[in-house]
């Protein structure tokens, strides 16, 4: 399972999908698989961004979960909801039946409290056997009238979401990480105006610290805030359980220790955990 806490912006769904093709190369998924799943989520997302805040932008959640044969995608704001924008704008006409078309199974939820759950699931094992595409305009066959969708757990509500970063996520199992991580971070770093050279460096640092960030935690989730500034990149990492100087020289697959390829580190303490606080650089003139 992955979860990302987002804002509601166009350059962040690049990072939903950089997200996306981490977990498809991790486990394995088949191209017209990853494909058709990365064109709902990114389509749901687009339409969170577009209509979700009329105000400006929000957070954006985006849940995606494998198991067995099936695999659930689930993308959430806190705003207007679909029915609102759908009334007065025809691109949410095309989205909401491309995604349909797409999944095996789509639901449009409205909550009560506020916002919209988009919930998408794959069957891995025998997809688009009845799969159709409905009129862009019959939007009440796709959108229930009177669903709610249950609230969610309280570290997860509006009030709590991006209070660490630009994006915040968890990944469990805790294996699934370097997928993940590398791919967050290299975008990320991109959008930072990071040089070359300094950009090689990160690939070796989010390589290392994500294959060896499931062995510094006894517990099977890897919690993750990553954030951006012009040539700067900073990464919270953790639940930490191990000795924070044995993490530093555990850079094995690295030309160099990880203190040598980072500009500060430390350990910080956070409810019932550490985490490993990871700052980058890019001192190029």
């Amino acid at each position: 399972m992955v979860h990302l806490e987002l804002e509601s912006r166009p350059e962040n769904v690049a990072l939903v999908r950089a997200m996306l093709r981490g977990i498809g190369d991790r486990l394995g998924f088949d191209l017209e698989l990853l494909d058709d799943l990365t064109t709902t989520v990114s389509e749901a997302c687009n339409n969170v961004v577009i209509h979700a805040y009329e105000a400006g932008h929000g957070p954006m959640i985006v849940d995606v979960q494998a198991q067995d044969s099936l695999i659930e995608a689930s993308v959430r704001d806190f705003g207007a909801g679909f029915r609102q924008a759908a009334s007065a704008v025809d691109h949410v006409g095309v989205g909401l039946p491309l995604i349909s078309a797409l999944a095996d199974q789509a639901e449009f939820l409205t909550n009560a409290a506020g916002g919209t759950d988009v919930r998408m699931c794959f069957d891995v094992s025998g997809r688009h056997a009845d799969n159709w595409l409905p009129d862009p305009l019959a939007l009440d066959t796709l959108i229930p009238q009177a669903t709610e969708v249950p609230e969610l757990p309280e570290q997860h509500t509006p009030s709590t979401v991006l209070t660490d970063g630009d994006v915040v996520g968890t990944v469990a199992p805790a294996t699934l990480v370097d997928g993940v991580l590398g791919r967050l971070g290299r975008m990320m770093a991109a959008r930072a105006h990071f040089s070359l050279e300094r950009f090689s460096d990160l690939y070796v640092l989010f390589d290392v610290l994500g294959s060896q960030a499931r062995s510094w935690t006894r517990r099977n989730h890897v919690d993750f805030a990553m954030s951006a500034e012009r040539r700067r990149l900073q990464l919270r990492i953790g639940p930490v359980d191990a000795d924070v100087e044995r993490i530093l020289h555990l850079a094995d697959r690295a030309p160099r220790h990880l203190r040598q390829l980072v500009d500060e580190v430390t350990l910080e303490s956070a409810p019932q955990s550490q985490m490993l606080r990871v700052v980058v650089y890019d001192r190029a003139a």
